[in-house]
């Protein structure tokens, strides 16, 4: 019972006892008793060739897989609802989740953004079949899910089937040969429009430096002589006040020197 959750069942009267959940050690439980079992690790669940449209109206076939885990705190529930007979449930469950949700996928992401793809699927197969209820021991955000309701005021609605879907992995995808070869026509047009685009503008870089460097070297000869010719005005108008400058020293001191 190492990896396994238990319920007490009384074999005289097959009456099972969901009060208590017992797990993998030594229990003295009576001659006339027996432990109806459930699995406590993971359930792997494979789905493989599952048929869609997409957003697009084309088809697309996907297979994939998800391993989840019962909870504990709801397995009285699940027994009460399913009784060991849950997996069928889980997995048809779970089948009609990831169709749906793979219709409303367009074929742009089926083909450049399967990341995303497969955390849409995720997100939606987490809440059909986990439900959008916190589990008992969430006491913060850090172990609690995103938005998740709080397990006090949580209905059985809220609840799922009773499982956590913890991993997710997202196979094969396949798409019709049409459509591929309808898309990659779509890359090489748009890869030839890029190309003649580049084409267009170096002919057209080409031309205007072949036919305006010369004007450009004139202007900046232009340019650099207008600029020597102030340097130079400057220069002769500084000297030119320094003179008168010195002129007016002269005339001062001559004058002081007469009187």
């Amino acid at each position: 019972m190492s990896f396994q959750y238990a319920f007490v069942k009384q074999k005289s009267t097959g009456k099972v006892d969901t009060n208590k959940i017992y797990t993998g050690g030594r229990h003295w439980i009576g001659p006339d008793y027996t432990f109806k079992t459930f699995r406590a690790d993971a359930h792997f669940e494979d789905l493989p060739k599952i048929t869609a449209f997409t957003t697009d109206k084309l088809e697309v076939t996907i297979s994939c897989a998800f391993q989840y885990f019962l909870r504990p705190e709801d397995l009285a529930d699940m027994h009460k609802e399913y009784d060991l007979f849950y997996r069928p449930v889980v997995r048809s469950t779970a089948l009609a989740a990831v169709k749906s949700k793979a219709a409303l996928i367009s074929m742009t992401d089926y083909l450049k953004n399967r990341e995303k793809v497969e955390l849409q699927i995720f997100e939606s197969l987490a809440l059909r079949l986990g439900g959008q209820c916190c589990r008992k021991d969430c006491v913060s955000r850090a172990n609690c899910k995103l938005d998740c309701k709080p397990y006090a005021s949580c209905t059985r609605e809220d609840k799922g089937l009773f499982v956590d879907i913890r991993y997710f992995q997202l196979h094969e995808v396949e798409i019709a040969s049409d459509i591929k070869t309808r898309y990659l026509r779509q890359i090489i047009e748009t890869a030839e429009d890029e190309k003649a685009q580049y084409t267009q503008s170096k002919k057209v870089f080409t031309f205007l430096q072949r036919y305006y460097r010369p004007c450009i070297a004139f202007f900046i000869f232009q340019m650099k002589t207008i600029v020597i010719y102030e340097l130079r005005n400057r220069k002769k108008k500084k000297r030119k006040e320094k003179n008168s400058h010195l002129s007016m020293l002269f005339i001062n001191k001559s004058l002081k020197f007469k009187f």
